[in-house]
């Protein structure tokens, strides 16, 4: 796993711990609410969070998956702005065309 990738679901990770804890706190409000508008309001906004969170969840999964099939480089990459180093089988003379 590369670090932009390890950084993707770190943040997926965060963002799921952060909804957890809105929808926690919404849950906690809407069983103590007696005003049956505030009630649905809480409600709402608590079933777009856990939307939310298990749109996260599937990402997160997504991502591990592709992680684990991608196949790896097998050719180095090199840093932008420095020039590729010269392939030794052109270091002689060019190869001459044959007829066929």
């Amino acid at each position: 796993m590369n670090r932009r990738e390890f950084e993707r679901l770190r943040k997926l990770r965060e963002l799921q711990r952060l909804g957890m804890a809105v929808a926690q706190d919404l849950h906690a409000r809407a069983r103590t609410e007696r005003d049956p508008k505030k009630l649905a309001e809480l409600a709402e906004s608590f079933l777009v969070v856990g939307q939310d969170i298990r749109r996260a969840i599937a990402l997160e999964a997504k991502l591990a998956r592709e992680i684990e099939v991608a196949p790896s480089d097998p050719q180095p990459r090199l840093r932008p702005g420095r020039p590729a180093a010269p392939d030794p089988r052109l270091a002689n003379d060019p190869p001459t065309p044959t007829r066929h």
